[in-house]
């Protein structure tokens, strides 16, 4: 599978949005911030990073998150296994 480029945006009911800029490679994409909004009552989020990865029946999915005053760090994993 040839790699490619991919856009998504997110609007959270935290009341964070958010619109990132992707690279596919095989059957991995990896997603970085373009553009974060705060609504005023939102926990104030800088940076957001998140990968997402296909191996056979597994989805696995990683966010890093520059928030609350701290520098771009882990957040998150979640793994998914296809059931049949």
């Amino acid at each position: 599978m040839p790699g490619g480029s991919a856009e998504l945006i997110l609007a959270q009911p935290t009341g964070v949005t958010e619109i990132h800029v992707g690279t596919i490679s095989g059957t991995s994409i990896e997603f970085t911030t373009l553009t974060v909004g705060n609504s005023p009552t939102a926990k104030e989020v800088r940076s957001v990073r998140r990968a997402l990865r296909v191996e056979g029946d597994v989805l696995s999915y990683e966010l890093d998150m520059a928030a609350v005053g701290q520098d771009l760090q882990f957040h998150l994993e979640a793994t998914l296994h296809r059931v049949t």
